[in-house]
């Protein structure tokens, strides 16, 4: 409960949650899917994308770099991660390690993720893949990447070829990595690459990765193994509350942030 002297407002008390199901593991069904995640960039170290080439500007001049080297470290990884006991993994692809160069694959790239799949299974945890987390590859970033429509064309070439690789073995799939976050850091706040700040062309943007995420989910589902694979995008909620409930501006731009962001 908070107050001031233009009125009261309510708020969750978080005291009143029943924690004790939680503890005694009843809170959840048998079949409830536990999983981690992990994005590329975040991880694997030693890429070369638009994050590599964005990072020297941004405000911290902080740079990925060898990151947790997991390129080099995947056995030492998988093992971390089977220890926690999840049922699922959710990884990212590292498309310019897969497509460095317009049409030119790396096919040892290729078989590292491949490797990675069979041996998350063979340790019982199911790999949920992600398409696109936030990263392009240098040259796809010059051709404007998700500014231009024309640009998805490549995209689900490179989405098709690896959903060829590892259908077989993936049923779980997730196209766009937060495209919300995607559009608002990159063309509206400046701080994911391209470090711009244009509403018009988040809103283009915007579109087009839905585009994008709609010609992606028809392709895969019409090729060899679509039918019996899940897949969506990854999609953050984001809450935004009125600073004063009563206050029009406030309930105003809360309704558009959340608008914007979760619908």
């Amino acid at each position: 409960m908070v107050s001031d002297a233009m009125g009261v407002e309510e708020h969750r008390n978080w005291g009143d949650v029943d924690y004790t199901k939680l503890l005694n593991g009843q809170a959840f069904p048998p079949n409830f899917m536990w999983g981690v995640a992990t994005a590329s960039h975040q991880i694997e170290g030693g890429n070369t994308n638009n994050w590599t080439r964005f990072e020297p500007t941004s405000k911290s001049g902080q740079s990925s770099g060898i990151a947790c080297d997991h390129w080099n470290r995947k056995e030492q990884d998988l093992e971390l991660i089977q220890n926690l006991n999840v049922t699922h993994y959710r990884f990212s692809l590292e498309w310019s390690r897969i497509e460095p160069t317009m049409g030119e694959w790396d096919e040892d790239a290729i078989a590292w993720y491949s490797d990675l799949v069979d041996r998350l299974l063979e340790r019982g945890i199911q790999p949920m893949v992600t398409l696109h987390h936030f990263t392009n590859p240098l040259w796809w970033e010059d051709l404007g990447a998700f500014e231009e429509e024309s640009n998805i064309i490549y995209w689900i070439r490179f989405s098709s070829k690896m959903f060829e690789v590892l259908s077989d073995r993936v049923e779980w799939w997730c196209t766009i990595n937060e495209p919300a976050v995607y559009a608002s850091m990159g063309y509206i706040l400046g701080e994911f690459p391209p470090g711009e700040r244009s509403f018009k062309k988040t809103r283009r943007v915007s579109l087009n990765l839905m585009r994008a995420h709609a010609k992606c989910y028809r392709t895969l589902k019409s090729m060899a193994n679509g039918s019996t694979t899940k897949i969506g995008l990854v999609k953050n909620i984001n809450i935004f509350d009125p600073y004063r409930r009563w206050n029009p501006l406030h309930r105003f731009q809360a309704n558009l942030l959340d608008g914007m962001f979760n619908r």
